[in-house]
């Protein structure tokens, strides 16, 4: 499985939570379910938000979101979002697909 971010992010929460959210891409037939994890948002190579938690989506689901949330108020434009998914097979067998992406903070 692929996880991707949509280009455009919402910011929200007083523009102090970037809303990251994206599709599932081509799950393999032995693909049981993925974590997403670890979604960070960067600017020129500074942290300025980050998750806390995870989220679980099942072989199937065509999408993905996960909260990225920073002390201080965000601006739009152009930033890099990464994360880290682990994907458990249904042998319980898991890989990790870690990505990233420049998106704009709308």
């Amino acid at each position: 499985m692929n996880a991707k971010f949509h280009y455009e992010l919402n910011l929200k929460n007083s523009q102090q939570t970037v809303a990251a959210r994206g599709p599932c891409e081509n799950w393999l037939a032995d693909d049981k379910s993925a974590v997403i994890k670890d979604v960070t948002v960067r600017r020129g190579g500074v942290v300025v938000a980050s998750s806390a938690g995870s989220t679980t989506v099942q072989n199937g689901d065509q999408d993905w979101k996960l909260d990225a949330s920073s002390a201080s108020q965000l601006a739009r434009g152009l930033a890099r979002v990464d994360a880290n998914v682990t994907v458990t097979r249904t042998d319980n067998s898991t890989y990790d697909r870690p990505w990233w992406r420049d998106v704009q903070l709308v």
